[in-house]
């Protein structure tokens, strides 16, 4: 669960930074110094709220403990003794 929402929020990073490089790769090589601290300021404030949206989700991860117990899978079935695991 908290896989998939990490792995969606670094899609969601991932296509936004795309834009980010495409508009780097689009202007000419005497782009101005205003330019490119838009851009870094961009890509900063990017950083930043991705830092922020995976430290909460962390924290959330590590304060909710597991729901959901691990059953445990016998050598041998309880019912009848046989050498067929008993789940």
């Amino acid at each position: 669960n908290v896989l998939t929402i990490i792995e969606n929020k670094s899609k969601v990073r991932n296509s936004q930074n795309k834009s980010i490089v495409s508009q780097v790769k689009s202007s000419d090589a005497n782009c101005s110094s205003s330019e490119i601290a838009k851009l870094t300021h961009a890509v900063n404030q990017q950083t930043s709220a991705m830092t922020t949206a995976m430290t909460a989700i962390l924290k959330q991860f590590q304060a909710t403990p597991p729901t959901a117990s691990v059953k445990a899978v016998e050598e041998v079935c309880v019912t009848c003794g046989g050498a067929h695991p008993y789940y």
